[in-house]
């Protein structure tokens, strides 16, 4: 619907070179569902990075309201952000 999404899965974790990470979706639309990646926490874990995902709204100017959903665990399909257009 127009919402463009900046996903990042891990503090520093790009140091990992690509171990421990799958990536099925580069750049591009994706639809509710669409698996992104599948990262083996393990390893992130295991070389001492914080396996925190951060996700970034980059064209909130376009939008009316980009509101985090924070303070509470969160599940495969559970929103995280509100976004109204």
């Amino acid at each position: 619907d127009g919402v463009e999404v900046l996903v990042h899965v891990g503090i520093d974790t790009v140091r990992l070179k690509g171990e421990g990470f799958t990536v099925n979706v580069a750049k591009g639309i994706v639809t509710a569902g669409d698996v992104l990646a599948t990262v083996d926490l393990e390893v992130v874990k295991a070389a001492g990075y914080d396996p925190t995902t951060i996700v970034v709204v980059t064209n909130t100017k376009s939008l009316t309201t980009v509101a985090p959903l924070t303070g509470k665990d969160v599940a495969v399909g559970d929103p995280v952000i509100d976004i109204t257009r």
